[in-house]
């Protein structure tokens, strides 16, 4: 399967992804012929060009948006599957913000890139958000 991360996927979460779902190709919005500044319409008219399966995005209006029908219009006539994963805008710092959206996608690819492979037309998967906090077992962090 073929995926367009979209420029606002942040690149460290971009190279976790890809190392671990190897056997799939993944290409980025700073990627030619794409443009990071490309608007959205465009993007995945181009995406459909470039023969792309499925977009991964942090824009989730473009599916919940009620102002934004024309873009979820574009993205089913183009054939892409979408994936979308909110935002972390309380997560402190880049390094963070890219672990949060790397640990999302990782969890989740597995289960998206089956159900993507089995759709008979596009799908859109939005993912809830990540926790904030680490989820630590009762009792720990301990002293040993």
């Amino acid at each position: 399967m073929k995926f367009l991360f979209d420029a606002n996927i942040p690149k460290k979460a971009q190279a976790a992804v890809r190392s671990m779902f190897a056997s799939h190709l993944f290409v980025a919005a700073w990627d030619k012929p794409f443009a990071p500044d490309l608007d959205d319409l465009s993007l995945f008219r181009l995406a459909k060009q470039e023969g792309i399966d499925a977009i991964i995005t942090h824009d989730v209006a473009q599916m919940i948006g009620v102002d934004r029908r024309d873009e979820r219009r574009r993205c089913a006539e183009c054939g892409l599957h979408w994936l979308g994963i909110p935002q972390p805008f309380r997560v402190p710092g880049p390094l963070r913000k890219s672990a949060h959206t790397s640990s999302g996608l990782l969890h989740a690819l597995v289960d998206v890139i089956a159900l993507f492979d089995a759709a008979v037309k596009p799908t859109a998967v939005l993912l809830n958000e990540v926790p904030d906090q680490v989820a630590y077992q009762s009792g720990y962090p301990q002293s040993i």
